[in-house]
């Protein structure tokens, strides 16, 4: 049985929108005409869309030439389960070794790479990039658990 979604992975149009990149009226347009990521109505009003959902069908969507089919795309997602953003808990399975509180200082000082959040609130759901972490990582010698992608 499919696990359910945590309520932090439920994401408003305007925020799937943003790490998607497109406009909150594109995502609009999908739900009416079909061919974009899947959603949820959620108490038969709220839409809602689920990051793991959005992530798979930008990696579905993934095209390399005019000629590429969906089924190329689709065994290259089966093939490849990287995530493309981690959150703070990711982060820390990486194997980042400071507190939130140092790695915000970090951020604001430029020398860690930039959160984007998930909605306009003040305490909405930070997430990283996984190519810049990784890139990070990489750059400054330090070591990526080799577990990280375990639940």
């Amino acid at each position: 049985m499919a696990k359910s979604p945590d309520k932090r992975d439920l994401l408003t149009t305007n925020a799937a929108a943003k790490i998607v990149g497109v406009s909150p009226r594109t995502l609009e347009n999908y739900r009416i005409r079909g061919g974009g990521p899947p959603w949820r109505k959620i108490n038969g009003y709220f839409v809602r869309y689920v990051l793991g959902d959005l992530l798979a069908w930008v990696e579905v969507s993934k095209k390399t030439s005019t000629s590429d089919s969906k089924e190329d795309a689709l065994v290259e997602l089966v093939v490849s389960v990287r995530p493309l953003v981690i959150d703070w808990r990711g982060l820390k399975q990486l194997g980042w070794p400071n507190s939130r509180a140092h790695t915000w200082r970090m951020m604001a000082a430029g020398k860690f790479p930039k959160a984007h959040k998930l909605g306009d609130h003040f305490n909405a759901h930070p997430v990283w990039r996984v190519a810049e972490i990784l890139a990070y990582f990489e750059a400054h010698g330090l070591a990526v658990m080799e577990d990280w992608l375990s639940p």
